[in-house]
C-alpha cells in the first residue's frame, strides 16, 4: 500500500523493499537451488559430469590478498597459472526483480572475464539467464524459466548450443 501511494503522488521517498512469498518457493537457499536445480540441469541436461565442473574455485585477484569465488566454473583450465574457463554459472535462491538481476550479471560478469570465460550465467528458482563475451557478458542472449526447458524442444536446443558441454 505505502509503495503503490508513493507511485500515486510521486514522492520522492525511498520505497519498501520486500520479498513476495510464493507457494511455489521451494528452495530455501541458494544451495539448494544449486543442489537440486543447477547440478542436475548440469548432469542430465547439458551433459556435463563432476569432472568437467570446479564448484567455488578461488581464483587469485590483485595481490593474492583477494579471490573471487565463482559457484560453477564449466571445463576450467590453468594455464601458466592463469585460470581460465568456457563458462561460469551464478546461483542465485531467488531473481525476481529487474535490480536483482542487474546485480548478479555484474558479479557473474567479472568472473567471466577474469576466467577468459565465452560464456556466463545467471541461474535461480525462477530461471536462467545467459550472457556472452561478444557483448562483454551485458546483453541477456537466452533467458528461460526452468519449465520452458525440456530435453525436446528449441529452447533447450539453445541452451546446450550456448554452455552445453563441447
Amino acid at each position: 500500500d505505502y509503495n503503490y501511494i508513493v507511485d500515486k503522488t510521486k514522492a520522492k521517498v525511498k520505497k519498501l523493499e520486500y520479498e513476495e512469498i510464493s507457494i511455489d518457493n521451494d528452495y530455501e537457499n541458494e544451495k539448494a537451488v544449486e543442489e537440486r536445480i543447477i547440478k542436475p540441469f548440469l548432469h542430465n541436461d547439458l551433459g556435463y559430469n563432476v569432472n568437467d565442473y570446479v564448484q567455488q574455485l578461488n581464483v587469485p585477484i590483485g595481490n593474492h590478498n583477494n579471490t573471487l569465488i565463482p559457484d560453477f566454473v564449466l571445463l576450467p583450465r590453468t594455464y601458466g597459472g592463469k585460470h581460465i574457463a568456457y563458462a561460469v554459472v551464478e546461483a542465485k535462491k531467488s531473481i525476481k526483480k529487474e535490480k536483482e538481476l542487474a546485480e548478479a550479471l555484474k558479479q557473474v560478469s567479472s568472473y567471466a572475464s577474469l576466467l577468459s570465460a565465452e560464456y556466463a550465467a545467471v541461474a535461480s528458482q525462477e530461471g536462467i539467464w545467459i550472457t556472452s563475451d561478444k557483448s562483454h557478458f551485458t546483453d541477456v542472449i537466452a533467458e528461460y524459466k526452468w519449465s520452458e526447458l525440456n530435453s525436446d524442444n528449441d529452447k533447450m536446443y539453445e541452451v546446450k548450443k550456448l554452455i552445453g558441454k563441447k
